[in-house]
């Protein structure tokens, strides 16, 4: 059994780090800035010397989410892709780019075409105009702004005429055409497209970013909220314990209620009593627990009706509250919620348990104790129950991930703070690094989950071994 228990042990780490790369491979590949996303600047623009201060804050936030490293360890690529892009600090610039250079195959042209951009940019914001001019002197930067996201030939040639038109206009000596359309005539007209059929091999070394996330993540380290510009330990740290609290009392209740109710109804099968309680549990299984939990607040926290409990939240005391007061006020919150998290288990579980019973019952060995005199409750509740928790086994070890990623619906209901309700929030602002942690940490509690069940499966039912014999 220890021998075994080593081995899956062992299997999770690689296990884990497939997981860890398909999680870091969508944070990298998610959509937005995360820059942008922490600095509140998407679509931002003014004047130079404001432009210059926010690029400047910019590379300093860039830098500390080490998005100015390459993404891994190495690079798979066409001969046309170079090896530095990730140095382009706006990622929007970095998809056109590679757009480009898929087009062009010329990655020196395709860069000198960038800068010329960026110089072009730089001569304009100096520029002054007077003002019935200001009109075409916004229109230009606008115009040349676009450039960094267009890459179709027609749609750029069009714009780098209006910008020409509109500067001329401006400053009649201002040198545009001899710059930047110079540029990128010299890219389309030099075309390398052979070099995107050449594979190319870069090694970028251990200063890369899924290496600092993955030694940051054992270092208890998950990285910085976009949303909360806060620790996204920090944050979990302070959602898990209602979740938990919450998802184990729903199972613990849930196993308590269902199982016997799982025996009675399979040793009462196909009389009345189970017959009504079978319907009055599918009655509840049906029924969605969003629904559920608006009726429950609308009929027993409102004074019109029965305003037995509250509608929101974990407390409603003063932090000097006695430990009874503190317990009551603590039960009154949890019994709306627990029931929400709870009613549906019960038709499922107590079905599951049903079938398994009624099966063991028709054991050759169960007849073998009728035939001994044993008593019903020896039989039911020692012998055949032991061997009909195997269904049961597997069902709970598949709860494990509930216990972080927590209900949604009933958290939002509610507004319990735990990790349900962060789940939703950080999805709405987009918060990635708080949902891919959800994510990561829900599978490791699955494979746990799978590894308890395991060693139950072998404590339950003693003709289970996991070692040679």
């Amino acid at each position: 059994m220890l021998k075994y228990l080593l081995k899956r042990i062992l299997f999770f780490v690689p296990t884990i780090w497939i997981i860890s790369l398909l999680t870091f491979s969508l944070s990298v590949n998610s959509p937005g800035d995360p820059v942008d996303i922490m600095l509140n600047t998407a679509g931002e623009s003014g004047q130079n010397a404001d432009k210059q201060a926010k690029q400047k804050e910019y590379d300093a936030m860039r830098e500390k989410l080490h998005l100015n490293l390459p993404v891994f360890y190495f690079d798979i690529s066409s001969l046309a892709e170079p090896d530095t892009l990730y140095k382009i600090p706006k990622k929007l610039h970095r998809e056109n780019l590679d757009r480009l250079v898929s087009m062009y195959g010329n990655w020196p042209l395709v860069s000198a075409y960038y800068h010329q951009i960026e110089g072009t940019e730089k001569k304009v914001d100096q520029i002054s105009a007077p003002d019935s001019l200001k009109d075409e002197l916004i229109k230009a930067r606008l115009l040349i702004s676009e450039l960094y996201y267009k890459y179709d030939e027609v749609v750029l040639r069009e714009k780098h005429k209006k910008i020409s038109e509109a500067l001329h206009k401006i400053n009649p000596s201002f040198d545009y055409d001899h710059s930047l359309l110079v540029s990128y005539d010299d890219m389309v007209l030099h075309l390398a497209t052979w070099k995107n059929y050449l594979p190319s091999f870069h090694w970028n070394g251990y200063q890369n970013q899924y290496h600092i996330w993955l030694t940051n993540l054992f270092k208890g380290d998950f990285g910085t909220s976009y949303y909360h510009k806060r620790s996204v330990l920090d944050l979990i740290s302070e959602r898990i314990m209602p979740t938990i609290v919450y998802s184990f009392l729903s199972i613990i209740i849930a196993f308590l209620v269902s199982i016997p109710l799982g025996v009675s109804a399979a040793v009462t099968r196909g009389t009345k009593k189970e017959k009504v309680i079978t319907i009055l549990l599918f009655i509840l299984y049906s029924l969605p627990s969003f629904w559920i939990g608006t009726l429950l607040i609308n009929y027993f926290t409102n004074p019109i009706f029965f305003d037995w409990f509250p509608s929101t939240g974990l407390k409603d005391f003063d932090d000097q509250a006695g430990f009874f007061e503190r317990l009551s006020n603590y039960v009154d919150h949890m019994v709306l919620p627990l029931f929400c998290y709870t009613y549906s288990s019960f038709a499922f579980i107590s079905r599951q348990m049903r079938g398994s019973m009624i099966q063991t019952l028709n054991q050759d060995y169960i007849r073998t104790a009728w035939a001994k005199g044993l008593s019903e409750r020896k039989i039911y509740w020692k012998h055949a129950l032991r061997n009909s928790l195997l269904p049961l086994i597997t069902l709970m070890s598949s709860v494990f991930p509930s216990l972080i990623a927590g209900s949604v619906v009933i958290e939002y209901l509610f507004t319990l703070p735990g990790m349900g309700l962060l789940a939703y929030e950080s999805e709405v602002s987009k918060d990635y690094p708080v949902i891919y942690i959800i994510m990561l940490f829900s599978a490791a509690l699955t494979l746990i989950g799978y590894l308890v069940a395991d060693i139950l499966y072998a404590i339950v039912d003693p003709r289970i071994s996991y070692g040679k014999k």
